[in-house]
């Protein structure tokens, strides 16, 4: 495999969410549970379409990363035709959360958040969330970018510890 491939990969690879086993019980929460959970989550989120559009960013990295090295065409396609889709199918999203919390948090727990996000410093949470979230995507970049060089070494090291550096 050559180095350029290598790279592509590995950068595709860590452009992607990591998919854990979900591990929820048998019946699953009740609909009493993934209630609450989606009140918590509509709190703590705040407005969808701004959730939807932190996402053209990324997208646009990945796009690129794909092969449309053309950045002001790759923002087209993100704002024409994939933040459209998303924002059609969110709610299929935040079901899928919903039930996730609701599995994992309490009843409880969940009413205790909802009042937190009602709150003063819980609306000044959800209103700093953006620029909290770009920071950490940008902190979490270079730090990547940093590491690069090192994750490349190593995925070579493997490689040829494995006899695969040829294939």
């Amino acid at each position: 495999m050559n180095r350029l491939l290598r790279r592509g990969l590995l950068a595709a690879m860590l452009a992607l969410p990591t998919l854990p086993a979900a591990a929820q019980p048998a019946a699953g929460p009740s609909p009493e549970s993934i209630s609450l959970a989606r009140t918590m989550l509509a709190k703590m989120s705040g407005d969808p379409t701004a959730t939807i559009h932190q996402l053209g960013g990324p997208m646009v990295g990945m796009l690129q990363q794909m092969g449309i090295s053309d950045p002001d065409r790759a923002r087209v396609i993100v704002q024409e035709a994939l933040i459209p889709l998303l924002a059609n199918h969110y709610d299929e999203l935040l079901s899928m959360w919903a039930k996730d919390y609701a599995a994992t948090l309490s009843a409880d727990d969940m009413k205790a958040a909802i009042a937190f996000y009602e709150s003063p410093a819980g609306r000044s949470l959800v209103a700093a969330a953006p620029k909290l979230d770009q920071a950490k995507f940008i902190d979490l970049t270079r730090w990547m970018a940093g590491l690069q060089p090192e994750m490349q070494q190593r995925i070579e090291q493997a490689l040829k510890a494995h006899g695969w550096e040829n294939n």
